[in-house]
C-alpha cells in the first residue's frame, strides 16, 4: 500500500511494441488492463488477476498508437500511450 498523495509505479514495455509489451508495478497490483484506440473504440479488456503484472499480446492489432487505461486493486485508474509498430 502507497502513502496518501504517492504515485504508484509503472512500466509500459517495451513502448514502442512489436508482438507485445508488459505492464508492470513493483510496488502495487494491477486489477485491470483495457486498450482502446485513439478513437476510444474499446478493444477486449485484459485481466492481470490481481499481479504486478499484465501482457497485452498485440500480433492482431494494426499499426499505431493506442491508450492504455489501467486500474490499481482499490486505488485509481490511469492511461498511458502505447505505439504499436
Amino acid at each position: 500500500m502507497l502513502a496518501d498523495g504517492q504515485e504508484p509505479e509503472f512500466h509500459v514495455l517495451p513502448n514502442p511494441a512489436i508482438t507485445s509489451f508488459r505492464v508492470e508495478s513493483p510496488t502495487v497490483d494491477i486489477e485491470t488492463v483495457e486498450l482502446y484506440t485513439v478513437a476510444g473504440q474499446k478493444l477486449a479488456p485484459l485481466q492481470s488477476n490481481e499481479q504486478r503484472f499484465a501482457i497485452v499480446n498485440t500480433d492482431q492489432l494494426a499499426a499505431g498508437v493506442y491508450l492504455l487505461r489501467d486500474t490499481i486493486v482499490g486505488q485509481r485508474e490511469g492511461v498511458r500511450k502505447v505505439v504499436v509498430t
